[in-house]
């Protein structure tokens, strides 16, 4: 049984030299290898480098619609003096959206503006 295992050791590494030693010299066999098992994960790497560089872009979308929305709110509710506690509850949701994705302090502070309003409810 021993001989068996050292044979398969012996056979194993002399196919990993004789491997190495073409992959080094004999230079399509070697570009074979190149593309066959390290181009897919550059591939890979570029289109997960892309999908980083669309998240982002995607973030700062939805950020500046954010601001915008809530900067316009605010604006309108400061205007009339007074809000409603569902459009209170409405700008809170996107306030807090807005502040988790790193907003700034501009609609921070038309929004504490806001928060200090006469609440109204709304007659049915």
């Amino acid at each position: 049984m021993k001989e068996i295992f050292d044979f398969i050791v012996a056979l194993a590494g002399d196919f990993s030299t004789v491997f190495i030693m073409i992959a080094l010299i004999y230079k399509p066999f070697r570009e074979w290898v190149v593309k066959k098992f390290v181009a897919p994960e550059s591939q890979q790497n570029l289109r997960m480098d892309e999908s980083e560089r669309k998240q982002v872009l995607i973030e700062n979308g939805v950020l500046a619609l954010l601001h915008d929305s809530i900067y316009h709110e605010c604006q309108r509710h400061i205007d009339k003096g007074y809000i409603y506690l569902d459009d209170l509850k409405n700008l809170e949701n996107s306030y807090m959206a807005y502040s988790a994705l790193g907003g700034n302090g501009t609609c921070e502070e038309l929004f504490c503006r806001v928060k200090k309003l006469d609440l109204k409810r709304r007659e049915k």
